[in-house]
């Protein structure tokens, strides 16, 4: 048989040509591993890693991960001391803490001297509205700035540009920002703060990281370093690895081995371990839940939290 060379025709190959550079990009942005180390000045340090892999976000810490789905908007609560595992609607566990929160803070309320109770009651009220809001001040999100500057430090090889972010003229921190990294740039930062919202206590901080100018800045790029400056001295974050890796879809479910438990139950070990989600900032009252926190612990040579040995 006489073979011929096959030859694409010009507008093919041009289809061809769009087509492979389109695959490389989709498999070259695959996911993100992001490692955030967080120490304040007597060497105390929390270890966090995100994974992130289309419109999905793995955060864990030491004692917990949480698995945020976007398009679902359902939250999985994973505790591997306790080997159980929570899923479901943000809301519907954000319902049942409140009310949780309501009920054992009555109760106290009730046990304090007369001329207390008033008080104590007026300010629950006030924390009772903001816990169950489910929008941040739309006037105090306008208040908030970040400001550009001319210095420019090297962090794991990338260029990244000091920023001031600031309420009104009141300087709240000072960060790092890289542009030549983009991983949060295919998700909504609008709908993973919202459900994240649960997990931390409303400041002035947290709001700030609602704020068009905050979610513009990350959208473009990533934060290297965040410097806060407290009463015992400056708490550092600083993210000691960011690179693209292929996430297993696995890898944002529960281990099947574990116990699923309910609401109730897992309100009950949130609030005896202390969970914490703590997100580019080392604020120690910024990013945190209403629950109590963890006890920083000294850095040690293993890897941080329930980290797998191999990525995934």
């Amino acid at each position: 048989m006489n073979l011929k060379t096959f030859v694409l025709p010009t507008n093919w190959t041009r289809f061809f040509f769009i087509v492979t550079a389109l695959l490389y990009a989709g498999f070259s942005m695959a996911g993100w591993l992001i490692v955030e180390k967080k120490e304040d000045r007597f060497g105390n340090f929390q270890m966090q890693s995100l994974f992130i892999e289309g419109q999905k976000v793995r955060v864990e810490n030491q004692t917990s991960t949480f698995i945020f789905d976007l398009l679902s908007e359902e939250v999985t609560i994973i505790f591997p001391r306790q080997l159980v595992y929570w899923s479901g609607s943000s809301d519907t566990l954000k319902q049942q803490f409140i009310s949780t929160i309501e009920q054992q803070t009555l109760i106290m309320i009730e046990q304090l001297p007369e001329q207390e109770r008033e008080k104590a009651r007026k300010e629950f009220d006030n924390l009772l509205i903001e816990m169950k809001s489910s929008e941040v001040d739309t006037t105090l999100l306008k208040r908030f700035s970040i400001e550009s500057t001319d210095s420019v430090a090297t962090i794991l090889n990338l260029n990244s540009h000091k920023h001031l972010i600031k309420l009104d003229t009141m300087e709240l921190e000072q960060v790092w920002i890289t542009q030549q990294i983009r991983p949060y740039s295919g998700i909504s930062l609008h709908k993973l703060n919202a459900m994240m919202r649960l997990f931390s206590r409303p400041t002035a901080l947290s709001a700030a990281r609602e704020s068009d100018a905050w979610v513009n800045a990350i959208n473009d790029g990533l934060v290297m370093r965040s410097v806060l400056k407290t009463p015992f001295g400056p708490n550092v974050m600083e993210v000691i690895q960011a690179r693209e890796t292929p996430v297993r879809e696995e890898f944002f479910l529960p281990p099947p081995t574990y116990r699923q438990v309910g609401t109730s139950e897992v309100i009950n070990i949130m609030m005896g371990e202390g969970t914490v989600i703590q997100s580019g900032s080392t604020e120690e009252d910024g990013w945190k839940p209403l629950l109590p926190a963890i006890s920083p612990k000294k850095e040690r040579p293993l890897p941080p939290g329930n980290h797998p040995g191999e990525l995934p």
